[in-house]
């Protein structure tokens, strides 16, 4: 799986499950934000002011 800006969080998520304690390091607590079916990690990042590349790069790690 390529993640990109436009990934779905819960996409990520289904990939693999481990990828929730990369989302927590960055304040992303997206197993209980009733939205994250719908966000992209785009939007997600800009919500918390995660750099989004730097959030990619770690994410991507997991879902090879």
């Amino acid at each position: 799986m390529k993640i990109t800006k436009d990934t779905k969080i819960a996409d990520i998520l289904r990939k693999n499950l481990m990828t929730v304690f990369t989302l927590k390091k960055y304040g992303m607590v997206c197993m209980d934000c009733p939205v994250k079916h719908n966000d992209t990690i785009e939007e997600c990042a800009k919500v918390h002011e995660v750099d989004l590349e730097k959030l990619i790069d770690d994410l991507q790690k997991y879902v090879q």
